[in-house]
């Protein structure tokens, strides 16, 4: 599957830097190459249940009630490595909408937006900022991810939403570059919107719309 072998190709390659370097490896890059393995597996996983998901002839049974709360909390704390060393704050709304959809389209949909967010601060010593604010209609369930990282020039902010194109320019914050073509396939998928909203300097925020 195309959208697993970018990830399958990164993890073979963490496991074969540890085979040949072995106990050359110190303890802080072994311990980094053990966190970039185990969020790839999580990756894979994730993009497994979501396919799982679309080939299903039943997908509509596969709508649960879901808690914003908790994706929100257990998407902090599986990036806090990546929240902590670029000196974030992430503030999170509190009593989040429990609404209806798909779990691992969701959690996913965070997870890349958080993780991109982290990517977007130059200065480490900065008040980095992230917050998660949502609200509830009758109709929509409206979800919002504003950071003040350094903005999204406005001639490529339709162009990040294209496969393999990267948000950041720095050369330490290079990806695979799906994850925003991802979210945007998966909220068609859930006859959902997705809102791009940036300013070079200022930060971006990204609202997400999902119908009841």
């Amino acid at each position: 599957m195309i959208l697993k072998a970018p990830l399958r190709n990164a993890s073979g390659l963490v496991d074969s830097i540890k085979r040949k370097f072995g106990d050359k490896i110190n303890n802080d890059i072994r311990e980094r190459l053990d966190r970039i393995k185990s969020n790839m597996d999580k990756e894979m996983k994730m993009v497994e249940n979501i396919l799982g998901t679309f080939k299903s002839k039943e997908q509509k049974e596969r709508m649960e009630k879901i808690d914003l709360n908790e994706i929100v909390q257990r998407v902090c704390e599986e990036l806090q490595y990546e929240i902590n060393q670029n000196n974030i704050t992430v503030e999170v709304q509190r009593n989040l909408p429990v609404f209806y959809s798909n779990k691992h389209i969701i959690e996913h949909i965070i997870l890349n937006l958080i993780d991109n967010a982290c990517k977007s601060f130059d200065d480490h010593r900065a008040e980095n900022q992230i917050r998660i604010s949502a609200a509830e209609t009758n109709h929509e369930v409206i979800i919002k991810k504003s950071d003040n990282g350094r903005g999204i020039p406005k001639d490529k902010q339709e162009e990040i939403f294209m496969p393999f194109t990267q948000i950041s320019t720095s050369q330490k914050q290079k990806g695979v570059g799906l994850g925003l073509t991802l979210i945007r396939n998966f909220m068609d998928k859930l006859n959902g919107q997705i809102e791009l909203q940036s300013e070079v300097g200022v930060g971006t925020t990204f609202i997400l719309n999902f119908r009841k």
